[in-house]
């Protein structure tokens, strides 16, 4: 009846636990009986693992195609802006072509390259390949890798926007 049990959610997207909390605690006062069990899961496994049962909900960037069996709905969409330390070469600018990351060196998390990823898209269907330090799929450590001049990287803004000694830059004249 939805009153008692277990949600098994997973999200595709680390940075969702930065906000997910309120949310959690607004659905336990509203359904206390339900305990949500929560994972980070890789993209290609959520798929499949609510297909197979083993998910019930899911939270992931980029787009899933209709398929039989899954209900799909927009929750929220942002802006993945690139992000540089306030010394760097291009924090001057307001916009940055895709193929200026060409070579660049990017911290990232390994499953924002992915070709169904929205920046990996973008980087694959412009022939770009930058140089990749691959961080925990975690926002914050992207932030203090760049701040540091380590490299730079592509947050969505609302994660970014506010954080001192980073520049924010749209990838594309229109983001």
């Amino acid at each position: 009846a939805g009153k008692k049990g277990v949600l098994r959610f997973a999200t595709t997207c680390a940075q969702s636990f930065t906000w997910l909390p309120d949310v959690w605690r607004s659905f336990a006062d509203r359904y206390p009986e339900i305990e949500v069990s929560l994972a980070h899961a890789e993209p290609q496994r959520v798929v499949p693992g609510l297909l197979q049962g083993g998910l019930d909900l899911a939270l992931v960037v980029g787009h899933i195609g209709a398929q039989r069996g899954l209900e799909v709905r927009p929750l929220l969409q942002d802006e993945l802006m690139v992000v540089v330390a306030t010394d760097h070469a291009w924090a001057g600018k307001r916009t940055l072509d895709v193929r200026a990351l060409d070579g660049a060196h990017l911290v990232i998390d390994e499953a924002a390259l992915e070709r169904d990823a929205p920046l990996g898209g973008a980087l694959a269907a412009a022939g770009v390949r930058p140089r990749v330090s691959h961080v925990p799929t975690n926002g914050t450590a992207v932030l203090e890798r760049v701040r540091a001049g380590v490299g730079v990287g592509v947050l969505p803004r609302w994660l970014a926007r506010g954080t001192e000694g980073v520049h924010l830059l749209r990838l594309g004249r229109s983001g």
